[in-house]
């Protein structure tokens, strides 16, 4: 529970108190809280966005690894050696990168009422090509993960020790923003 919660229910504070030996009852208080809680998220979040308090991105629909469905072999990338399907491309591809893209962006706009500048896409899975696919769905940015960026840079010759706190632009994309999510290595 986030302390907000903890100084503000009497329901958890009775819990937080109790230490152990908790009942049926209890655990049944405990999913209450959380449903509440869950019950307010998107609420409470599309109210933030509209004040500007936070930034909201979308993830394509349904968590899709683009890069593999724009080219299997682009595993090799970030894994050399990993096993593949005995395809040369998946079928459809593109077309199915571009509907989960699109469909995200139908569900967030259901949910929050405008279209997000950002696509964080699933496991901060990007490529090339991936990039390309967002930007003509016309996001201003992206994000991936520091260990992404310090395995292109290293396959790169650039080295792996940039530091990921300013935005990136991948050449032969428009994207105008690339942000890295500080991850350890």
């Amino acid at each position: 529970m986030g302390e907000t919660v903890k100084l503000s229910d009497a329901r958890i504070q009775r819990l937080i108190a109790k230490e152990r030996n908790f009942t049926l009852h209890d655990r049944l208080e405990i999913i209450e809280v959380i449903g509440e809680l869950l019950s307010t998220v998107i609420c409470r979040y599309k109210s933030l966005a509209t004040k500007g308090r936070i930034e909201l991105s979308v993830t394509p629909y349904a968590h899709p690894i683009i890069p593999l469905l724009l080219d299997i072999k682009s595993t090799h990338e970030a894994m050399p050696g990993a096993p593949l399907p005995e395809l040369d491309t998946y079928p459809g591809g593109e077309e199915r990168a571009k509907w989960h893209i699109k469909q995200g962006l139908v569900t967030f706009k259901r949910f929050f009422g405008f279209i997000p500048e950002g696509c964080w896409p699933a496991e901060g899975a990007i490529s090339t090509p991936t990039l390309k696919i967002i930007q003509e769905a016309g996001f201003s940015w992206t994000a991936t993960g520091g260990q992404v960026l310090h395995n292109s840079l290293s396959l790169s010759g650039l080295g792996s020790d940039i530091g990921v706190h300013h935005p990136f632009q991948v050449k032969g994309t428009k994207i105008p923003s690339l942000k890295i999510r500080e991850t350890e290595r």
